[in-house]
C-alpha cells in the first residue's frame, strides 16, 4: 500500500509509484485530501492519473479491504509522510484509511515505512518517529546523498525512491552505490 499524505514532496510518490509499475509491483494507493491537493500543485497529477497504476482507495473507506489485518498486504510506505499523519500513527490513532492500514501493519509486524519531508523537526515529531521506532515502523526522511553527484532533480529523488526500495527487499538499478570508498572529491 501506498499512502499519500499533504506534506511537499510529491515528487517522491509520483516516482515512486512509477518505479513499481514499471516492475510490475502490485500497486495499493490511498490519498489523503491534502495529498492529493499537493500532488496537483507540484506535479500537475490527480490521484485519478495513478489509476492505471494500481487500485485507487478511498481514504475515508475504513470498511474497505486494507482496514483488516486480514488484507494480503505485504508492507505500506507512506510517502510523503506529513507530520500530522505521522504523530497520530504513532499514538494509535486509526480515523483514515491511511493511519489504519499503517495500524495494521505495526500490529501484524509487517514492513511499515514513513518519508517525512519535513525540516525542522520539532520535539513532537521526534518523539513519534521515536515511538514509531520502537513500534517496528522505519523512518526514511526524504535525504538525498550527494556522493552519488547527482545532477537533476531527478537524481535526488531516485536516491530516495531506491533507499525505499532497499528497505522492501525490491532490487533497483536506480542509485549509485556506495562502493571501495566511494568516488573522493573535495568541497571548496
Amino acid at each position: 500500500m501506498v499512502g499519500i499524505t499533504g506534506a511537499s514532496g510529491a515528487i517522491y510518490a509520483a516516482g515512486f509509484l512509477a518505479v513499481l509499475r514499471e516492475m510490475g509491483c502490485s500497486i495499493h494507493i490511498c490519498l489523503t485530501d491534502n495529498g492529493a491537493k499537493v500532488l496537483k500543485y507540484e506535479c500537475g497529477y490527480s490521484p485519478e492519473d495513478f489509476s492505471e497504476y494500481g487500485k485507487l482507495y478511498d481514504n475515508q473507506d475504513l470498511f474497505s479491504g486494507p482496514s483488516s489485518g486480514t488484507y494480503p498486504l505485504d508492507a505500506m510506505v507512506i510517502i510523503p509522510c506529513s507530520t500530522t499523519a505521522l504523530g497520530k500513527i504513532s499514538i494509535g490513532i486509526a480515523d483514515t484509511l491511511i493511519n489504519r492500514v499503517a495500524g495494521v501493519m505495526l500490529k501484524e509486524r509487517k514492513p511499515l515505512l514513513l518519508v517525512p519531508r519535513e525540516m525542522p523537526y520539532s520535539l513532537p515529531h521526534l518523539e513519534s518517529m521515536v515511538r514509531l521506532t520502537q513500534a517496528g515502523a522505519v523512518i526514511l526522511p526524504a535525504s538525498p546523498g550527494f556522493y552519488t553527484h547527482p545532477q537533476t532533480i531527478s537524481d535526488l529523488v531516485s536516491q530516495v525512491i531506491s533507499k525505499v526500495l532497499d528497505q522492501l527487499h525490491i532490487s533497483s538499478p536506480l542509485s549509485n552505490r556506495w562502493e571501495d570508498g566511494g568516488i573522493r572529491f573535495q568541497m571548496d
